[in-house]
Protein backbone atom coordinates (compact mmCIF):
# COMPACT_ATOMS: atom_id res chain seq x y z
CA UNK A 1 0.00 0.00 0.00
CA UNK A 2 1.63 3.58 -0.61
CA UNK A 3 2.37 6.00 1.65
CA UNK A 4 -0.38 8.53 1.30
CA UNK A 5 -2.93 5.86 1.67
CA UNK A 6 -1.34 3.54 4.10
CA UNK A 7 -0.63 6.81 6.78
CA UNK A 8 -4.03 6.64 7.50
CA UNK A 9 -5.24 3.84 7.51
CA UNK A 10 -2.28 2.30 9.58
CA UNK A 11 -3.20 4.84 12.09
CA UNK A 12 -6.59 3.44 12.77
CA UNK A 13 -6.25 -0.20 12.40
CA UNK A 14 -6.95 -1.64 15.88
CA UNK A 15 -7.07 -5.66 16.71
CA UNK A 16 -9.82 -7.53 17.32
CA UNK A 17 -9.96 -9.34 20.76
CA UNK A 18 -12.15 -13.03 20.48
CA UNK A 19 -12.47 -14.13 24.47
CA UNK A 20 -15.49 -16.13 24.46
CA UNK A 21 -15.17 -19.51 23.42
CA UNK A 22 -17.71 -20.65 20.64
CA UNK A 23 -19.67 -23.40 21.43
CA UNK A 24 -19.69 -25.18 18.12
CA UNK A 25 -17.84 -28.40 16.75
CA UNK A 26 -18.03 -29.92 13.46
CA UNK A 27 -16.46 -31.55 10.53
CA UNK A 28 -16.21 -30.10 7.72
CA UNK A 29 -16.63 -33.37 5.43
CA UNK A 30 -16.93 -33.95 1.45
CA UNK A 31 -20.52 -33.94 1.31
CA UNK A 32 -21.19 -30.68 2.94
CA UNK A 33 -19.03 -28.76 0.73
CA UNK A 34 -20.88 -30.86 -2.18
CA UNK A 35 -23.94 -29.06 -0.48
CA UNK A 36 -22.05 -25.97 -0.56
CA UNK A 37 -21.99 -26.06 -4.41
CA UNK A 38 -25.55 -27.72 -4.60
CA UNK A 39 -27.81 -25.43 -6.81
CA UNK A 40 -30.44 -26.05 -4.21
CA UNK A 41 -30.21 -22.25 -2.47
CA UNK A 42 -31.48 -24.15 1.32
CA UNK A 43 -29.25 -26.52 0.73
CA UNK A 44 -26.50 -24.44 0.09
CA UNK A 45 -27.60 -22.15 2.83
CA UNK A 46 -27.54 -24.25 5.53
CA UNK A 47 -23.90 -25.82 4.08
CA UNK A 48 -22.24 -22.06 3.61
CA UNK A 49 -23.45 -21.20 7.19
CA UNK A 50 -22.16 -24.42 8.86
CA UNK A 51 -18.49 -24.01 7.12
CA UNK A 52 -18.46 -20.59 8.48
CA UNK A 53 -18.54 -21.69 11.85
CA UNK A 54 -16.36 -24.70 10.81
CA UNK A 55 -13.40 -21.98 9.88
CA UNK A 56 -14.09 -19.60 12.46
CA UNK A 57 -14.03 -22.34 14.98
CA UNK A 58 -10.39 -23.55 13.25
CA UNK A 59 -8.84 -20.16 13.14
CA UNK A 60 -9.85 -19.57 16.98
CA UNK A 61 -12.06 -16.27 15.80
CA UNK A 62 -14.86 -17.39 18.31
CA UNK A 63 -16.30 -13.53 18.72
CA UNK A 64 -16.91 -13.82 15.23
CA UNK A 65 -20.22 -15.97 15.01
CA UNK A 66 -21.98 -12.55 16.11
CA UNK A 67 -21.55 -11.25 12.81
CA UNK A 68 -21.73 -14.99 10.79
CA UNK A 69 -24.48 -13.42 8.73
CA UNK A 70 -22.36 -10.83 7.26
CA UNK A 71 -19.29 -12.90 6.73
CA UNK A 72 -18.68 -13.77 2.84
CA UNK A 73 -17.70 -17.01 2.06
CA UNK A 74 -15.48 -18.43 -1.11
CA UNK A 75 -14.47 -22.16 -1.40
CA UNK A 76 -11.94 -22.34 -3.97
CA UNK A 77 -10.96 -26.46 -4.81
CA UNK A 78 -6.89 -26.54 -5.98
CA UNK A 79 -4.16 -28.41 -5.33
CA UNK A 80 -1.60 -26.83 -3.69
CA UNK A 81 0.06 -29.48 -1.75
CA UNK A 82 1.89 -31.42 -4.48
CA UNK A 83 -0.17 -34.59 -3.83
CA UNK A 84 -2.39 -34.50 -6.84
CA UNK A 85 -5.06 -34.06 -4.93
CA UNK A 86 -7.10 -31.07 -4.72
CA UNK A 87 -7.15 -29.37 -1.44
CA UNK A 88 -9.91 -26.96 -0.50
CA UNK A 89 -8.96 -22.89 -0.32
CA UNK A 90 -11.56 -21.45 1.30
CA UNK A 91 -11.58 -17.28 1.66
CA UNK A 92 -13.67 -15.71 4.46
CA UNK A 93 -14.03 -11.65 4.15
CA UNK A 94 -14.86 -10.84 7.91
CA UNK A 95 -15.54 -6.96 7.27
CA UNK A 96 -14.89 -5.06 4.53
CA UNK A 97 -11.34 -4.52 5.26
CA UNK A 98 -10.22 -7.95 6.98
CA UNK A 99 -10.27 -11.42 5.35
CA UNK A 100 -8.24 -15.10 6.50
CA UNK A 101 -7.64 -17.75 4.24
CA UNK A 102 -8.02 -21.35 5.28
CA UNK A 103 -6.32 -24.27 3.60
CA UNK A 104 -7.90 -27.79 3.74
CA UNK A 105 -6.34 -31.06 2.60
CA UNK A 106 -8.94 -33.67 2.41
CA UNK A 107 -8.08 -36.70 4.43
CA UNK A 108 -10.81 -39.60 3.95
CA UNK A 109 -14.25 -37.98 4.12
CA UNK A 110 -13.41 -34.68 5.48
CA UNK A 111 -11.19 -31.53 4.57
CA UNK A 112 -8.65 -31.59 7.78
CA UNK A 113 -6.95 -27.60 8.35
CA UNK A 114 -3.84 -27.70 7.51
CA UNK A 115 -2.86 -23.86 7.13
CA UNK A 116 -4.07 -20.30 7.30
CA UNK A 117 -3.14 -16.67 6.39
CA UNK A 118 -3.90 -13.81 8.00
CA UNK A 119 -4.16 -10.64 7.94
CA UNK A 120 -5.68 -9.61 4.39
CA UNK A 121 -7.75 -7.04 3.34
CA UNK A 122 -11.61 -8.20 1.16
CA UNK A 123 -10.88 -10.93 -0.68
CA UNK A 124 -12.08 -11.07 -4.35
CA UNK A 125 -10.32 -13.69 -6.06
CA UNK A 126 -7.97 -16.54 -5.64
CA UNK A 127 -5.56 -18.37 -7.92
CA UNK A 128 -2.42 -20.31 -7.89
CA UNK A 129 1.03 -21.24 -10.10
CA UNK A 130 3.04 -24.05 -10.02
CA UNK A 131 6.20 -24.34 -10.73
CA UNK A 132 6.97 -27.55 -12.15
CA UNK A 133 10.26 -27.99 -11.98
CA UNK A 134 10.77 -27.35 -8.22
CA UNK A 135 7.06 -28.08 -7.62
CA UNK A 136 6.56 -24.67 -5.31
CA UNK A 137 2.99 -23.64 -5.33
CA UNK A 138 2.40 -20.09 -5.01
CA UNK A 139 -1.25 -18.79 -4.35
CA UNK A 140 -1.91 -15.08 -6.00
CA UNK A 141 -5.01 -13.29 -4.08
CA UNK A 142 -6.66 -10.46 -5.23
CA UNK A 143 -7.94 -7.87 -2.37
CA UNK A 144 -9.18 -4.42 -2.26
CA UNK A 145 -8.62 -2.00 0.67
CA UNK A 146 -11.65 0.89 -0.12
CA UNK A 147 -11.13 3.92 2.30
CA UNK A 148 -12.25 6.49 -0.03
CA UNK A 149 -14.99 7.51 2.52
CA UNK A 150 -12.49 9.69 5.24
CA UNK A 151 -8.89 8.55 3.94
CA UNK A 152 -9.27 9.55 0.43
CA UNK A 153 -7.94 6.20 -1.38
CA UNK A 154 -9.18 2.72 -2.85
CA UNK A 155 -6.40 -0.05 -3.47
CA UNK A 156 -7.18 -2.99 -5.54
CA UNK A 157 -4.23 -5.65 -5.42
CA UNK A 158 -2.49 -8.31 -5.70
CA UNK A 159 -0.46 -10.33 -3.48
CA UNK A 160 1.59 -13.58 -4.08
CA UNK A 161 1.73 -16.20 -1.17
CA UNK A 162 4.53 -19.23 -0.96
CA UNK A 163 4.96 -21.58 1.98
CA UNK A 164 8.44 -21.13 3.82
CA UNK A 165 9.26 -23.41 7.30
CA UNK A 166 5.57 -24.74 6.92
CA UNK A 167 3.77 -20.77 6.79
CA UNK A 168 2.91 -18.67 4.41
CA UNK A 169 4.57 -15.85 3.88
CA UNK A 170 3.69 -12.74 1.19
CA UNK A 171 6.48 -12.91 -1.54
CA UNK A 172 5.25 -9.90 -4.15
CA UNK A 173 2.55 -7.54 -3.90
CA UNK A 174 1.68 -4.76 -6.45
CA UNK A 175 -1.38 -2.29 -6.96
CA UNK A 176 -3.02 -3.13 -10.00
CA UNK A 177 -5.95 -0.19 -9.66
CA UNK A 178 -5.13 2.27 -6.96
CA UNK A 179 -6.60 5.77 -6.89
CA UNK A 180 -5.68 8.73 -3.92
CA UNK A 181 -6.08 12.24 -3.27
CA UNK A 182 -4.17 14.63 -1.36
CA UNK A 183 -4.27 17.92 -0.79
CA UNK A 184 -1.64 20.50 0.18
CA UNK A 185 -3.19 22.36 3.42
CA UNK A 186 -2.57 18.92 5.22
CA UNK A 187 0.87 19.28 5.20
CA UNK A 188 1.04 22.89 5.30
CA UNK A 189 -2.02 24.57 6.49
CA UNK A 190 -0.10 28.24 5.46
CA UNK A 191 0.09 27.32 2.17
CA UNK A 192 -2.01 30.09 0.01
CA UNK A 193 -4.01 28.60 -2.43
CA UNK A 194 -3.53 24.98 -1.65
CA UNK A 195 -4.15 22.75 -4.34
CA UNK A 196 -5.83 19.31 -4.50
CA UNK A 197 -4.17 16.44 -6.49
CA UNK A 198 -4.97 12.84 -7.74
CA UNK A 199 -2.66 10.57 -7.76
CA UNK A 200 -3.23 7.14 -10.01
CA UNK A 201 -1.37 3.52 -10.60
CA UNK A 202 -2.63 0.85 -12.93
CA UNK A 203 -0.95 -2.31 -13.51
CA UNK A 204 -1.33 -5.10 -16.24
CA UNK A 205 0.41 -8.34 -14.80
CA UNK A 206 1.42 -11.87 -16.12
CA UNK A 207 3.26 -14.78 -15.28
CA UNK A 208 5.83 -16.88 -17.13
CA UNK A 209 7.40 -19.93 -16.46
CA UNK A 210 10.80 -20.89 -17.99
CA UNK A 211 11.82 -23.89 -19.06
CA UNK A 212 14.90 -24.07 -16.49
CA UNK A 213 12.66 -23.17 -13.72
CA UNK A 214 12.12 -19.60 -13.49
CA UNK A 215 9.18 -17.97 -12.18
CA UNK A 216 8.86 -14.22 -13.58
CA UNK A 217 6.28 -12.10 -12.63
CA UNK A 218 5.69 -9.56 -15.46
CA UNK A 219 4.15 -6.32 -14.61
CA UNK A 220 3.35 -2.96 -17.08
CA UNK A 221 2.28 0.20 -14.97
CA UNK A 222 1.11 3.56 -15.08
CA UNK A 223 1.80 6.21 -12.74
CA UNK A 224 0.05 9.47 -13.15
CA UNK A 225 -0.65 12.72 -11.44
CA UNK A 226 -3.57 14.92 -11.60
CA UNK A 227 -4.29 18.29 -10.81
CA UNK A 228 -7.33 20.49 -9.81
CA UNK A 229 -7.19 24.43 -10.18
CA UNK A 230 -9.90 24.56 -6.96
CA UNK A 231 -8.42 25.62 -3.91
CA UNK A 232 -11.07 26.86 -1.68
CA UNK A 233 -12.71 23.81 -0.25
CA UNK A 234 -11.78 20.88 2.02
CA UNK A 235 -14.25 18.69 -0.23
CA UNK A 236 -12.69 16.84 -3.18
CA UNK A 237 -13.09 18.82 -6.41
CA UNK A 238 -15.17 16.94 -9.49
CA UNK A 239 -12.10 18.12 -12.15
CA UNK A 240 -8.62 17.00 -12.76
CA UNK A 241 -6.13 17.89 -15.30
CA UNK A 242 -3.62 15.30 -16.15
CA UNK A 243 -0.11 16.94 -15.12
CA UNK A 244 2.39 14.30 -15.56
CA UNK A 245 2.53 10.04 -16.04
CA UNK A 246 5.27 7.53 -16.24
CA UNK A 247 5.21 4.10 -17.70
CA UNK A 248 7.07 1.17 -16.39
CA UNK A 249 7.90 -2.67 -17.36
CA UNK A 250 9.24 -4.35 -14.39
CA UNK A 251 10.45 -7.71 -14.51
CA UNK A 252 10.60 -9.76 -10.80
CA UNK A 253 12.08 -13.29 -11.12
CA UNK A 254 11.98 -15.74 -8.06
CA UNK A 255 14.76 -16.13 -6.17
CA UNK A 256 15.26 -19.05 -4.28
CA UNK A 257 18.10 -17.86 -2.21
CA UNK A 258 16.10 -14.49 -0.82
CA UNK A 259 12.69 -16.71 -1.05
CA UNK A 260 11.37 -13.37 -2.52
CA UNK A 261 10.30 -12.19 -6.44
CA UNK A 262 12.95 -9.73 -7.15
CA UNK A 263 13.43 -7.00 -9.52
CA UNK A 264 17.26 -7.49 -9.01
CA UNK A 265 20.50 -8.17 -6.81
CA UNK A 266 22.61 -5.09 -5.11
CA UNK A 267 25.63 -4.77 -2.47
CA UNK A 268 25.52 -2.30 0.04
CA UNK A 269 28.23 0.80 0.28
CA UNK A 270 28.86 0.93 3.31
CA UNK A 271 28.60 -2.76 4.84
CA UNK A 272 29.35 -4.44 1.54
CA UNK A 273 26.28 -6.71 2.30
CA UNK A 274 24.60 -8.57 -1.22
CA UNK A 275 20.64 -7.73 -1.31
CA UNK A 276 17.79 -8.46 -3.03
CA UNK A 277 16.41 -5.38 -4.72
CA UNK A 278 12.24 -5.84 -4.14
CA UNK A 279 11.01 -2.52 -5.96
CA UNK A 280 12.46 1.13 -6.00
CA UNK A 281 10.62 4.36 -5.07
CA UNK A 282 10.72 5.94 -8.49
CA UNK A 283 8.35 3.31 -9.28
CA UNK A 284 5.71 4.13 -7.16
CA UNK A 285 2.87 6.74 -7.60
CA UNK A 286 3.99 8.94 -4.58
CA UNK A 287 7.39 9.67 -6.07
CA UNK A 288 5.01 12.17 -8.32
CA UNK A 289 4.74 14.37 -4.95
CA UNK A 290 7.55 14.04 -3.75
CA UNK A 291 10.78 14.01 -5.44
CA UNK A 292 13.59 13.96 -2.52
CA UNK A 293 16.52 11.18 -2.63
CA UNK A 294 15.22 7.46 -4.30
CA UNK A 295 15.60 4.48 -2.50
CA UNK A 296 15.48 1.23 -2.72
CA UNK A 297 12.97 -1.72 -0.95
CA UNK A 298 15.61 -4.71 0.00
CA UNK A 299 15.50 -8.20 1.37
CA UNK A 300 18.51 -9.89 2.86
CA UNK A 301 19.14 -13.29 3.18
CA UNK A 302 17.49 -13.75 6.80
CA UNK A 303 13.80 -12.50 5.11
CA UNK A 304 14.47 -8.99 7.00
CA UNK A 305 13.21 -6.51 4.81
CA UNK A 306 14.38 -2.03 5.05
CA UNK A 307 14.94 0.55 2.94
CA UNK A 308 18.46 1.47 1.93
CA UNK A 309 19.41 5.19 -0.27
CA UNK A 310 19.93 5.02 -4.00
CA UNK A 311 23.51 5.93 -3.56
CA UNK A 312 24.24 3.58 -0.57
CA UNK A 313 23.40 0.51 -3.30
CA UNK A 314 25.55 -0.95 -6.70
CA UNK A 315 23.56 -3.12 -8.72
CA UNK A 316 24.81 -6.09 -9.71
CA UNK A 317 21.60 -7.77 -11.99
CA UNK A 318 19.48 -5.91 -12.98
CA UNK A 319 16.60 -7.55 -13.84
CA UNK A 320 14.21 -4.59 -14.17
CA UNK A 321 13.29 -2.57 -17.28
CA UNK A 322 12.56 0.46 -16.85
CA UNK A 323 12.05 3.55 -19.41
Amino acid sequence: MLFVGSTYYNATLHDTAFNEMMPFSSTLTKKLVENFFSTDEDLKSEAEKTIKKIVLKDFEYHNWIDYIDYIKLAIYPMDITNDLKEELVIALNLSKDEGIIGVYKLHNDSYVFQNKIEDLTSIKNITSIKNPVDNRIFIITEEILDESFGAFFIDNYLRVFTKIDDAYKEVFRQSTDYETYYYEKWTDPSIKNPKWFKLTEKSIIDYLITENGKVIIITSKNIAKYKSNTSDSDVIPENFELVMEKDFDITSIWNENYMYFLQGIGKIKSSNEVVGIIENSYQAVDSLLNDSDKYYKVIDKNGKIYYIIENDLDIINDYSQND
